[in-house]
This record gives structure tokens, C-alpha cells and sequence, in this order.
């Protein structure tokens, strides 16, 4: 009889952390790219013009994202961004994309409030010594991300298809919070995660109001890096390479306070059984 009572209760736990993970997924910062992007909209970065943004149209379960040629910068971003208020820490979001691998490309996030973010440079921008195969991380922008790993966008830099980690958890000690970066190739492969790094207490908390995936294609800004030292800038992309988004996947890392309670009812259960008997 105890046999069966701890099988139980061993299902019973089993069931409640499935239904936590299930359950983590948030629906209304999140985008298939199904039928239509969600909460997630175009986002022209500048004067530059309309960025189109075309779901099921080209490829059926992704949304193609383009800004254009010449100087343009956009990309998609979700109206509001991910306040405290709307979703507290510990959470992720996982973006998955295919990108063109025979261009300079430059695909990152722009957050948390419009002026700091991190891209990943493939393909010629790799040639700068010092910058890695093939691919690397520039963070640009303010203080927000000084001394933050990037994730290693080099790991993937011969892979069309990539997923974007980035998290945000409670620091150690209850002062401030802790970001995390990571990069895999699309599919199943694990995470190439980036060491966790504490915000300071001059951060802006844990307020991202600012949560864009962002496509550069400003001559400006890839003259930053030069193929060889001394030598001419990276060119831009020669012509609109269009971005294939397949999700953008918001978690919340909170157990569910009901999926808690079972679990604590399920124990006391236990615990009087085996003292009855």
C-alpha cells in the first residue's frame, strides 16, 4: 500500500512540473507567425520608410521581415515592450529565424530602452581579427550592457537558421537582476549560453519598455568595421535581404501559484497517509 501511495505521489509531482512548463509560454507577448504576428508589429528604425512584414505570404509559418535596401534599419517590436509590471522576473523569450548566409548580415535586439542593444555580424564582418569565424557580438549603445557576455554568435555562423536566447532573472542577494544571453542553430541543438551578468543598481530595473528585433542595413553604421586593419569598410548588403521570423516566444519562469498549491496538497496527502499507517 505505501508502494502505490509514493507512485502516486511521484506522478502526481511529475504531472505538476510538466504543467509548469507547459504552462510558462505567455500568449500575448508571444507570435507564432501562424496566421498574423501577434502583439508584435513593423518597426521602421528611422526616416527611412515602411517595413514590410508579410506572414504566411512567402514561407507558411514565418513571418518575412523586410526593411529595404540602402539605409535602413527595422524589424519588428512589441508595442509597450515587457514592463516589471506586465511580467515580473525570472523570464526568457527565444526567437527563432532563417537569415541569408550570403550577405553581411546584422540581426540583434535593440532593448531595453531604445538605445542599447546587441546584434550578431556574420559572414565578411568576421574577417576583422579579433572578431572571431565568421560571426560575433557587438553591444552598442549605453552603460546598460558594459561588461555583459554576449552570446556566441560565432557558434553559428555558417547556419541560415538560428534561435536568440535572452533572460532575465532576480540577482543573488535580492540586489537588482541578472541577464542572460544565448545562441543555437534552429532546431534541438543545445544553447550556447553566454555567462549570466548582474545589473547595476543605475540600471533601468527591470523595466525593458523597449523590445525590438532588429535588421541593420545602414552603410554607417558597418563602416564601423573594417574587413582587414587598415583596409576599406564592410560593405552593407548589396541588395534587401528579407528576414523568415518563425516565433517569438515570451516564458514566464514563475511556477503557477495553483500548480504550487496542488503540489503542496498532494504531499500533506502523503504525509497523512503514511502517518495513519
Amino acid at each position: 500500500m505505501k508502494k502505490c501511495i509514493v507512485c502516486l505521489a511521484m506522478v502526481s509531482l511529475l504531472f505538476c512540473s510538466t504543467s509548469v512548463q507547459a504552462q510558462g509560454l505567455v500568449p500575448e507577448l508571444s507570435a507564432e507567425m501562424m496566421f498574423d504576428s501577434g502583439a508584435w508589429v513593423g518597426w521602421a528604425g528611422g526616416s527611412e520608410g515602411a517595413v514590410s512584414v508579410d506572414v504566411g505570404g512567402a514561407v507558411f509559418g514565418q513571418a518575412r521581415v523586410d526593411v529595404g535596401i540602402g539605409d535602413s534599419l527595422g524589424g519588428l517590436e512589441l508595442p509597450g515592450g515587457i514592463p516589471d509590471s506586465v511580467l515580473a522576473a525570472p523570464w526568457h523569450m527565444e526567437i527563432k529565424l532563417t537569415r541569408p548566409v550570403d550577405q553581411n548580415t546584422a540581426i540583434g535586439l535593440l532593448m531595453p530602452d531604445g538605445t542599447d542593444g546587441t546584434q550578431g555580424l556574420f559572414n565578411n564582418l568576421g574577417e576583422n581579427p579579433g572578431r572571431g569565424p565568421g560571426g560575433t557580438t557587438a553591444f552598442f549603445g549605453g552603460a546598460f550592457w558594459t561588461g555583459n557576455p554576449g552570446p556566441g554568435f560565432g557558434t553559428v555562423s555558417d547556419d541560415a537558421t538560428i534561435e536568440i536566447y535572452f533572460g532575465v532573472t532576480n540577482a543573488a542577494g535580492g540586489t537588482g537582476f541578472s541577464t542572460q544571453w544565448g545562441v543555437r542553430p534552429g532546431g534541438s541543438a543545445v544553447w550556447n549560453m553566454a555567462p549570466p551578468t548582474a545589473g547595476s543598481a543605475s540600471s533601468p530595473g527591470m523595466n525593458f519598455n523597449v523590445v525590438r528585433l532588429m535588421i541593420e542595413n545602414r552603410q554607417g553604421w558597418f563602416n564601423q568595421w573594417a574587413v582587414s586593419p587598415g583596409g576599406s569598410a564592410v560593405p552593407a548588403p548589396s541588395a534587401a535581404y528579407p528576414v523568415d521570423v518563425d516565433y517569438i516566444r515570451v516564458y514566464n519562469d514563475i511556477p503557477e501559484p495553483a500548480t504550487m498549491s496542488l503540489l503542496g496538497i498532494g504531499t500533506l496527502a502523503l504525509l497523512r497517509r503514511r502517518k495513519k499507517a
